[in-house]
């Protein structure tokens, strides 16, 4: 990806012209005697701390469904209401341009791995995500104040937006076949063979969960399996999709704009990027290195994960 610094030998590789073999070695060595000066840090060097930004980002979303007022969450144990109502006025903030783009875009996929949403509907939501004063810009410029990008501007670090979230990603020795978007905001459904069932793997999003169970697609089980009610409200819950079961549960944010979730996953990307004491497996950290921050009295817990160069999955961890 043009105008992103290499950050590990993997992506050194990538970058660099192939003919350029003494600059590749060069570059090698540098970056392997940084992984032998690291080797000693200790497992809270996992976490990385994104600082104020969290909190300027969601600031600058504006918005975020208000929980109570814009959208109700049935914490109980009765299945008679579902997890998520947004209210009438919580409908008419959803109206906005970031939401119906995010909305059109997820239309465009299916649970299938194969099949992919469309690229005209991505270029459409990166353009209403990577908006002037937005949540995006703060990631930017996170981002390039690290050192971690060389471009100048938002506009010319869309491409690499849309190839770090829509490129599809080799993963658990399964192949190129999903991208870090659609795992993460849509899900996927695969069959685990040892299990000999199918199972759901990502979705972790609450516009697409409210969807689905409107759409009698998904069955939820209640009571939650954890609960923060912020803001940001978040929430971890058991549910089958299209016929497969969840392990565990998913965790998600709840009421979030779809502008704010991907700022946020974006800048943790580039924050927790690279982990030099992680081990790899087929290009994805068999460990998830993990980001840290504060929104109003809630501590953040956020796993981005960068699977050879493209997001593997994202999710707030609780």
């Amino acid at each position: 990806m043009q105008g992103v610094i290499p950050q590990t030998p993997r992506e050194a590789l990538t970058f660099l012209p192939r003919r350029n073999k003494n600059m590749c070695q060069f570059v090698l060595f540098s970056l392997a005697l940084h992984v032998v000066m690291t080797k000693g840090t200790s497992v809270s060097d996992r976490q990385v701390d994104l600082g104020h930004i969290c909190q300027s980002m969601w600031n600058a979303a504006g918005d975020n469904l208000k929980i109570g007022k814009e959208i109700v969450i049935n914490k109980g144990s009765s299945k008679k209401h579902p997890l998520i109502t947004v209210t009438e006025l919580g409908k008419k903030k959803m109206q906005k341009r970031i939401y119906v783009k995010f909305k059109a875009l997820l239309n465009s996929y299916e649970a299938d791995e194969s099949k992919a949403g469309k690229p005209s509907k991505q270029e459409a939501f990166i353009d209403a995500v990577s908006v002037k004063g937005g949540p995006m810009e703060i990631a930017f410029k996170y981002i390039k104040d690290l050192g971690k990008i060389l471009f100048q501007n938002l506009d010319q670090f869309k491409p690499i937006l849309k190839k770090m979230w829509f490129d599809k990603c080799s993963k658990k020795g399964r192949g190129p076949n999903i991208s870090g978007f659609k795992h993460t905001f849509v899900g996927e459904v695969r069959y685990d063979g040892p299990k000999k069932t199918k199972i759901v793997e990502g979705f972790h999003n609450w516009i697409h969960f409210v969807a689905e169970e409107m759409a009698r697609k998904l069955s939820y089980f209640p009571p939650p399996r954890k609960f923060v009610h912020g803001p940001p409200a978040l929430i971890s819950a058991n549910f089958d999709w299209r016929g497969a079961k969840k392990p565990n549960g998913s965790s998600f944010f709840i009421g979030t704009s779809p502008a704010f979730e991907m700022a946020l996953y974006t800048a943790c990307f580039f924050r927790s990027s690279p982990a030099f004491e992680m081990a790899f497996y087929d290009g994805c950290p068999l460990r998830s290195p993990e980001c840290t921050c504060q929104i109003n009295k809630e501590r953040l817990r956020i796993i981005a994960t960068n699977c050879s160069g493209c997001v593997g999955t994202a999710y707030p961890k609780l």
